[in-house]
């Protein structure tokens, strides 16, 4: 609630953000946000203090936009590794995973994003 935070739906039909948004609806902190327009999303990102998202093409946007970002990094079919290897090498970047590929729970997405809002 010390923040404002957008949740990002997708373009396709399934990147749908209702599961999301229907626990945060009455929070005035928490925003549904659909953009379309590349230039645009590069702005919002740009202005982020944090950006959490998984493997996708906001992330790499973020990236590029150069806000922090944390990852949260899960192996889905056909794919069935997880990051080892992956890190951005600008040291504003931090993922969070399990070894065995399994969804990390929210608490340690949660804290690992505190802890790098507390540096910011």
């Amino acid at each position: 609630p010390d923040h404002d935070n957008i949740i990002w739906e997708g373009v396709a039909e399934w990147d749908s953000i209702d599961e999301i948004r229907v626990p945060t609806r009455d929070k005035n902190h928490v925003e549904g946000l659909n953009l379309d327009s590349v230039p645009e999303t590069i702005s919002l990102l740009k202005g982020a203090r944090l950006v959490v998202s998984n493997d996708t093409g906001i992330l790499n946007l973020a990236i590029a936009a150069e806000p922090p970002t944390l990852c949260i990094f899960f192996a889905t079919a056909p794919f069935k590794t997880v990051p080892f290897r992956y890190l951005p090498a600008n040291g504003k970047h931090d993922i969070v995973f399990n070894h065995d590929g399994s969804t990390p729970v929210v608490g340690r997405v949660y804290d690992t994003a505190v802890k790098m809002l507390a540096q910011v």
